[in-house]
């Protein structure tokens, strides 16, 4: 077995520079041919072609020296390659640039080619350009400011954080602590509440010192986002956030409406989580602490493909298969080392392995998230394998659904074969917090975002106080009459760095894609009659069907909350279970 990355696979160093120095030569010939490529049908075919295979060229330029500095930060020969990949790849969005813009401004006859059958193949690549034409933006001027605007709100938000908040040191007891952004976390599964309770406030205390600041930065960045919306003609920033992946105005809005039905169960798990930790009452800094300690068994490397292989046979024998392959081609790099990315990640690229990069460290944790990043590996190696690249790659709306199915499967093998109460316990622990806060905690986050942005369109007057009041509203109301709400509560949305750094209307996306993975899992575990089948024909699709017309192949629609019901059947069934441990 293999357990470091083969990148042979995708390229070499010699190579490589062989592929660079054709690919700029390539691109410096397409410059010229873009001028005239729309002169006839075969000039547009030809160019097409030729450029589609430059957008792919570019993709082994860019990621070979990249997977290295990947497994190596400081190797001095693979930064000097990635920079040179960077240079050549601002050459080629200005090239897409100058090409989607003479689609948009010549596009009856572009239609016109398309409905040739020689053109067939390439009616959706064009079309999920064209589409776009009525919300182009002529004015250049202000989408630069647009962008400079975004990147300036972004160095404000970063140049505040750079180095975490530094606390004066706090006094625990016997012991005395520094608390900063980066360990906050593990120290809030302190297990004195006392402890947890000066942590959180001393944390706290310092986002109520920025609330000004925080406010305005993100009150600037949505208005930013809503006045661009404007200027592309949509109705709303979440029209255009929802029409650039071809789904309906109104999913937000029954998805926020559909987990309000639900928010009970959450409520009900409160209670449980009060009771099993034994407090007279429940706060904000309580939410953290596990409901069990880990336990402390560990797997080697062996043994945890070998529960890969148990908790994933369900999917058939092909994906035992590839597990096999990952590992006796070289697609994992699997152990901790110096200078190695610390974070978990599959890439998503047509050339080379779907390559996943992981820090086993041999706890249970290490394995779910091995057979995680699997779950992307299985997404690329279908698509791969189904597709030409100009479809290949999955929208990001799809990208957490295999994973998650594969989380599930494995959580689920776990579960039934615990060989004692501790892990039963960790285990629905795990299941349920990761379920609690991908359909609740997001939610929450994104039904926040709407109301606020919705107030900015609307032209009504919000400030600090706003953002405070509603945030704290809508704490209570997720979290139920058993939490005690302390007024610093309400600070709680300047401390999620998504709403600065991601785009608006983004969180929704992992609640949406968990409840479609638990659908998918339930019925994989119940036998439903060709779920197999289908759910790989829908790895299989990459983009080219919509998102609409792919979620249909595995029998989901969007449009109603129908898809929610197995997540929270799950969700509701893992509470029952633990209540059933502890109490």
């Amino acid at each position: 077995m293999k357990y470091e990355w083969n990148l042979n696979l995708l390229c070499n160093d010699d190579s490589w520079k062989e592929k660079y120095h054709k690919l700029n030569e390539q691109v410096e010939k397409l410059n010229i041919k873009v001028e005239s490529f729309l002169d006839n049908i075969n000039l547009f075919l030809e160019f097409i072609n030729e450029y589609i295979k430059v957008n792919e060229e570019i993709e082994i330029i860019y990621c070979y020296p990249k997977r290295h500095l990947d497994i190596d930060l400081n190797n001095e020969k693979y930064k000097t390659m990635f920079n040179e990949a960077l240079v050549l790849y601002q050459e080629i969005l200005k090239l897409i640039n100058k090409f989607e813009n003479k689609l948009l401004d010549n596009s009856k006859e572009v239609n016109n080619y398309l409905k040739d059958k020689k053109c067939f193949k390439h009616k959706r690549y064009i079309y999920l350009i064209l589409r776009r034409k009525e919300h182009i933006l002529k004015d250049r001027d202000y989408k630069a400011n647009y962008e400079a605007i975004s990147q300036d709100i972004k160095n404000k938000y970063q140049s505040l954080f750079n180095n975490g908040f530094e606390l004066e040191q706090l006094s625990l007891g016997d012991k005395v602590v520094n608390v900063n952004r980066f360990n906050y976390n593990e120290l809030m599964i302190d297990n004195n509440q006392n402890h947890r309770k000066i942590i959180f406030d001393a944390y706290t205390k310092e986002y109520e010192k920025c609330n000004l600041i925080l406010t305005d930065i993100y009150l600037n960045k949505l208005k930013n986002d809503i006045e661009l919306s404007k200027k592309e003609k949509y109705d709303s920033l979440l029209s255009k956030k929802l029409f650039e992946l071809e789904i309906d105005n109104d999913i937000v809005e029954k998805l926020i409406e559909k987990v309000n039905e639900n928010l009970y169960i959450m409520h009900d798990f409160g209670k449980l989580k009060k009771e099993i930790l034994g407090l007279e009452e429940l706060h904000f800094y309580d939410t953290s602490l596990s409901l069990c300690s880990i336990p402390k068994i560990e797997y080697n490397i062996e043994e945890a493909i070998k529960l890969m292989k148990n908790s994933l046979s369900i999917l058939g024998n092909e994906c035992i298969n590839l597990i096999d392959r990952m590992f006796n081609e070289g697609w994992v790099d699997v152990f901790p080392k110096k200078d190695k990315r610390s974070s978990s990640f599959t890439c998503i690229s047509y050339h080379g392995a779907p390559y996943i990069l992981n820090n086993y460290d041999g706890s249970i944790n290490s394995i779910r998230t091995l057979v995680h990043e699997f779950g992307h590996a299985m997404n690329v190696y279908y698509t791969k394998k189904n597709n030409d690249f100009e479809y290949f790659e999955f929208s990001y709306f799809l990208t957490e659904i295999a994973s998650k199915v594969n989380e599930m499967l494995f959580n689920n093998y776990m579960l039934n074969n615990c060989k004692t109460e501790e892990e039963k316990i960790y285990i629905l622990n795990n299941n349920i917090g990761s379920l609690g806060n991908s359909l609740f905690g997001q939610v929450m986050l994104t039904e926040f975002e709407y109301i606020i942005i919705q107030k900015l369109e609307n032209n009504e007057f919000v400030n600090n106080d706003t953002l405070n009041e509603i945030y704290l509203e809508i704490s209570k109301k997720y979290n139920g009459d058993e939490m005690i709400y302390e007024d610093n509560i309400k600070y709680g949305w300047s401390k999620i760095q998504h709403y600065i750094m991601q785009d608006s209307y983004y969180l929704y996306q992992y609640s949406i894609g968990t409840a479609i993975a638990c659908n998918i899992a339930k019925r994989i575990l119940d036998n439903e009659s060709k779920i197999l089948d289908k759910y790989i024909k829908f790895l299989s699709v990459g983009n080219s069907v919509s998102i609409n017309e792919a979620l249909s192949y595995i029998d989901i629609d969007l449009t109603n909350g129908d898809y929610l019901e197995n997540a929270l059947i799950i969700l509701n069934d893992n509470i029952k279970k633990l209540r059933k441990i502890k109490l």
